[in-house]
């Protein structure tokens, strides 16, 4: 894991706005890849959450569901009421491997 890429390997990159929520327990995505994403992304709005791991939506879902949506909110382009799914999910599989 320590050699995965700290981004894609071609762009396109995220330019727009963007949110990192970061458990600083996480055995993934350790430290130096958090710094590594605030050198590619510095005007990227990052939350630290001190007691989360890997799995920061789980290890504190309140807070991450609260801050996600105050994220859209602010970035929204116009509301939107309903969204039509884009495939079929009825045929939608996973892949396991």
């Amino acid at each position: 894991v320590k050699s995965a890429p700290s981004r894609p390997a071609s762009p396109p990159w995220p330019t727009g706005p963007i949110l990192i929520l970061w458990g600083e327990q996480d055995f993934v995505f350790d430290r130096p890849f958090l710094d590594r994403w605030r050198q590619i992304w510095p005007g990227a709005r990052i939350e630290c959450y001190p007691d989360a791991g890997h799995y920061v939506f789980e290890d504190e879902p309140e807070a991450t569901r609260s801050r996600t949506r105050e994220f859209l909110r602010e970035h929204a382009t116009e509301p939107t009421t309903h969204i039509e799914p884009a495939t079929d999910v009825t045929n939608v599989t996973s892949r396991t491997n």
